[in-house]
């Protein structure tokens, strides 16, 4: 329905491109959006396929380790990973721009210990 998207409905508070301006390899658009009635504030968070399965993959490795074990690790080798990191951002935001690129190798660590993105 048309009223779905009417600004009668709620207001856009704030709006970042993090593709633009990626933030550590992160990349989205991200909104907040408040409901008129309720005042209940939504983030709204856009990204492509890839993207979003880089930023899944960050949350758990990188940023907030799922288990004390991978929390171990990352603190281990925090630069592999986040070189590694940083690499397959720009690898796969290369990919959603058409571009044919050579992928980059996964770190033994990250190999054998966490788990590479495909």
């Amino acid at each position: 329905s048309s009223d779905v998207c009417s600004s009668d409905l709620y207001d856009i508070q704030n709006i970042d491109d993090y593709i633009a301006k990626p933030r550590d390899g992160y990349r989205a658009i991200q909104m907040d959006v408040k409901d008129r009635k309720t005042g209940l504030v939504t983030e709204i968070q856009i990204k492509t396929p890839r993207q979003h399965k880089w930023s899944v993959w960050d949350h758990d490795f990188e940023y907030k380790p799922r288990t004390e074990k991978i929390h171990a690790i990352v603190i281990k080798n925090k630069p592999i990973i986040h070189e590694y990191a940083m690499k397959m951002s720009e690898y796969f935001l290369a990919k959603d721009q058409g571009k044919d690129i050579d992928k980059p190798d996964c770190p033994e660590v990250i190999a054998k210990e966490l788990e590479c993105l495909e």
